[in-house]
């Protein structure tokens, strides 16, 4: 039985509301508005607007401590944890087009944008690709030498401070323009993560004019757009064991050379063969399930659909919908880089909320449980390698709780096992003694062996 397409659409662009406020606002455009991508590296956020195009990318690493000031209440707090990685804001100047239309198809994780505009068809589509670790976007048109806009490469959140003066949570960077690229690099304080990201700009047709921190497109054909970033984190046992903060990165160098590796390579290879090969290594895993209640696509756009929904008027084809849309999130956030956060792999705040951290007493788990009763259970192995790394952590931790309040059996019958408190960060793991986050937590590794044997 063939599934009816699952594409999330809508007939206007995500509204500018409060760009770059906080995640408490209650019209939050980000998060009500964009449409996710996600290829397990980094998490890319698309407003599908016309005069600005905001495109804003997420990275998991790029994080400070989790940080509860004093002198801030608690549930305003959360002003720390993963940090955002990029803005990138293209001014097309397109406002009051016609026939506009933005589609996420959840069937091969493609994003599209089109619409009319002043005689000319416009289409703007783009993705995330796993295999090759980019954003990758095509801007085409029906008219020649129609395609001309400004892009810029934006770190937000620069200060000398996050939360409070002092406290060690400072960032730091700087864009520079390079023939057809925008590269933005710099430094998160408190760990020394450096972190890098490279936007390249290809074009058939017209030509490409740099200033110091833009790039110009005028009178092209067609244009691609790639775009790429990485820190210099690694995960690994001693990220965690490691007491002193500026140690924990071993003194890794900048991702310079892997970034322009990255971008080099996606360019050589071509849009074309990038999507292709982006389609097989999505479907693999998307398209193990079919699931089919009704007929007929409804016409509705979607957030039509909700509302209607809301109203009482159901529609299986919503409630599909959104059964996949669990298993594309899934897939786009948890891909063997790190595991899939609070928020997936997605945050757009200086302040993320609760850190963004791998929180262990119901939350992790929720994100994972999708993972195999949706024959996803691939997207596991993230965790795994995360369990591997703080691993040691845990049974020192263990030992120290065993010794401390049960030293009778302290070593006996194997060892001492191992033990893992609510938070879990990029670099560190909490202890606790109660019995319910390491029962939800080895409940996972039981449901992986069930479902995988």
């Amino acid at each position: 039985m063939k599934q009816n397409p699952m594409v999330l659409r809508y007939g206007a662009p995500a509204p500018v509301i409060d760009d770059f406020l906080s995640y408490s606002t209650p019209e939050c455009a980000w998060e009500r508005y964009s449409l996710p991508l996600g290829n397990g590296f980094f998490g890319a956020n698309v407003f599908g607007r016309l005069a600005t195009e905001r495109i804003q990318i997420s990275e998991p690493t790029l994080a400070n401590p989790y940080y509860v000031p004093k002198t801030i209440p608690r549930r305003r707090s959360c002003a720390s944890g993963v940090n955002s990685m990029a803005e990138l804001l293209f001014d097309f100047d397109h406002e009051g087009a016609a026939d506009y239309e933005r589609s996420l198809s959840i069937d091969t994780a493609v994003h599209t944008v089109r619409y009319n505009f002043d005689g000319v068809a416009y289409t703007r589509e783009c993705f995330t690709s796993h295999p090759d670790r980019v954003f990758a976007m095509k801007v085409t048109a029906d008219k020649r030498g129609a395609i001309s806009f400004r892009v810029l490469n934006v770190i937000p959140f620069l200060g000398e401070y996050n939360v409070e003066e002092g406290d060690g949570m400072g960032k730091h960077g700087e864009v520079h323009a390079y023939g057809n690229d925008l590269v933005a690099s710099g430094k998160m304080d408190y760990y020394g993560i450096l972190f890098e990201n490279r936007l390249r700009v290809i074009t058939d047709g017209g030509e490409v004019i740099a200033d110091s921190n833009s790039l110009r497109v005028i009178g092209a054909d067609t244009v691609v757009v790639l775009f790429t970033a990485a820190t210099n984190y690694e995960l690994s046992s001693r990220a965690f064991t490691e007491p002193d903060p500026k140690k924990k990165l071993f003194g890794n160098p900048a991702p310079t050379e892997l970034v322009s590796s990255i971008i080099d390579r996606a360019a050589e290879k071509g849009y074309d063969a990038l999507l292709k090969d982006h389609l097989a290594d999505y479907t693999a895993l998307f398209g193990r399930v079919r699931l089919t209640l009704f007929e007929d696509v409804p016409t509705d756009y979607t957030d039509v659909l909700l509302e209607k929904y809301k109203a009482g008027e159901r529609s299986p084809y919503l409630e599909i919908l959104l059964y996949h849309y669990g298993r594309y999130l899934m897939i786009s956030a948890s891909r063997t880089f790190m595991p899939a956060h609070l928020q997936g792999i997605w945050n757009a705040f200086s302040d993320s909320p609760w850190s963004c951290g791998y929180w262990h007493n119901v939350n992790v788990q929720m994100n994972y449980w999708p993972a195999f009763s949706t024959n996803l259970a691939e997207t596991f192995s993230a965790y795994s390698e995360y369990k591997n790394a703080y691993m040691k952590k845990a049974k020192v931790y263990a030992d120290s709780i065993i010794k401390e309040h049960h030293s009778e059996y302290y070593g006996k019958d194997g060892g001492n096992g191992w033990v893992i408190g609510t938070d879990g960060h990029q670099v560190s793991i909490a202890s606790d003694r109660s019995a319910g986050n390491l029962g939800f937590t080895t409940q996972l590794f039981w449901e992986h062996y069930l479902h995988t044997m």
